[in-house]
């Protein structure tokens, strides 16, 4: 059921008028975290999905306990690392301003698939040069034309990924002003990423564990995803 703060906004609006809404409202329930809080927080937002008491990992099959947070690695399943889904380096790699520490998209990821991600752009992969254990692949990118490389994560988690990256684009609507990259203009998504997106989005229906993990991160961070919510809202706007 959306949250009394998310009916709120239902009524009257659609499109960037709508969007402006939501971001007012993100804006100003968000209590800022602080990027060193992120590992505790993961406990109670991270665990479960399969895992039990450990935290789930969205690049890779493993689970971790708390303490294998990463310092070195060489490999996949050596530790896990606070993995901004979003790149830091699409807003120029400021680490005082809000999305550095946003727990809807700073997760728990295994340090090594993480740094073959690197900053490249989700999407559909056609030749993968790399792939996890969990099956997430890095390679020549289907909707680039084969004009650069992408990431892809699982089908289970497609449709995850879009709806963290709607909310990044109403929360940060009027924060986000650098940079034009392959995905994404400031906060705006590109055209090829948000048709893209919309896609994984219908294929892949808000679940009990996305909708778990919205709680726990509501009760610590103060605000809510909205298009887990309410997942109709994204045809609301029609322009991210």
């Amino acid at each position: 059921e959306v949250d009394r703060r998310s009916r709120e906004l239902a009524g009257g609006v659609d499109g960037q008028a709508f969007l402006l809404a939501i971001n007012a409202r993100l804006s100003s329930t968000h209590i800022e975290l602080g990027y060193d809080a992120l590992n505790d927080a993961y406990v109670l937002t991270d665990t479960g999905r399969g895992c039990g008491d450990l935290i789930f990992d969205v690049y890779s099959s493993y689970c971790w306990d708390p303490p294998d947070q990463c310092g070195n690695y060489t490999a996949e399943g050596q530790c896990y690392n606070r993995e901004h889904s979003w790149p830091k380096s699409w807003w120029g790699g400021s680490e005082t301003i809000a999305p550095y520490s946003d727990l809807f998209a700073v997760i728990p990821a295994d340090g090594y698939v993480n740094n073959r991600r690197g900053n490249l752009p989700f999407g559909h992969v056609s030749s993968a040069t790399y792939t996890s254990t969990n099956g997430s692949r890095v390679g020549a990118c289907v909707e680039l034309d084969a004009l650069g490389d992408c990431f892809e994560p699982i089908d289970a988690l497609k449709g995850d990924f879009a709806r963290i990256y709607f909310y990044m684009a109403a929360r940060y609507e009027a924060e986000l002003t650098c940079c034009l990259r392959a995905a994404v203009d400031g906060a705006d998504l590109n055209p090829w990423e948000e048709s893209l997106l919309r896609t994984w989005h219908a294929l892949d229906p808000v679940d009990d564990d996305e909708r778990a993990r919205n709680d726990a991160v509501f009760v610590l961070q103060g605000n809510r995803n909205p298009f887990i919510d309410a997942p109709s809202w994204v045809m609301r706007i029609s322009d991210y």
